[in-house]
């Protein structure tokens, strides 16, 4: 079974030279994936635009109902 080579957890295979500095042997997996950092901001800012879209949903709701009141007590006051 091939597997590529950055797969394989061996030391011969995870040491890939770096293109822009040939001979420092840097491992390709090393730098891959988000800091435990990266990942608690966009989850905060994805928390704060989901509770701003509900909130404003709530505000769009009370308006609609106030809307169709009002609808409703002109076409009564017009009859």
């Amino acid at each position: 079974m091939h597997t590529s080579s950055w797969f394989r957890r061996t030391p011969d295979a995870a040491r890939l030279s770096n293109p822009e500095r040939p001979g420092t042997g840097t491992s390709r997996v090393a730098g891959w994936g988000f800091s435990l950092v990266e990942v608690t901001m966009a989850l905060g800012i994805f928390a704060f635009a989901i509770l701003s879209v509900l909130g404003l949903l709530s505000v769009a709701l009370n308006t609609s109902k106030e809307t169709q009141i009002d609808s409703s007590l002109t076409r009564m006051a017009l009859t």
